[in-house]
């Protein structure tokens, strides 16, 4: 129940999110991708995407929500579930963790996740199914 609570937490702020990065340079929010990465030092770094390729290679969370204050603390909230869930995927697929990225991209008002080891693709799949 308090992981399903997550989820839908992680789904509706990155939609929102897509969204307003997709109005900020005129394109469709299915243009739009919001790449995810463990780093050493911050924990998770982010950056956004448009057709694959970055627009902004090194954003923070408030950036990638186009905040600029965290007044409701999401990103303490979230932020260790999307990291506990990159371990996990890095463990399944016996990846490189420091190559290892989660690409979060909107489909069909849902949030989809296209997993890479570095250039390899890995799988694409429904939010959901990484909690899970």
């Amino acid at each position: 129940m308090l992981d399903q609570l997550f989820i839908d937490l992680i789904k509706n702020d990155f939609i929102k999110a897509i969204g307003k990065h997709a109005k900020n340079v005129n394109a469709k929010s299915e243009d739009i991708q919001i790449r995810i990465k463990l780093d050493a030092e911050e924990g998770l770094s982010y950056a956004i995407h448009q057709n694959w390729k970055p627009i902004n290679d090194k954003c923070s969370f408030n950036d990638v929500m186009c905040i600029k204050l965290d007044i409701m603390g999401k990103e303490q909230l979230l932020s260790p579930r999307i990291y506990e869930m990159l371990l996990k995927q890095i463990t399944i697929y016996n990846a490189d963790g420091e190559r290892f990225s989660a690409f979060l991209f909107e489909r069909h008002k849902t949030i989809c996740c296209s997993l890479h080891d570095g250039d390899r693709f890995v799988r694409t799949c429904v939010l959901n199914e990484l909690f899970t």
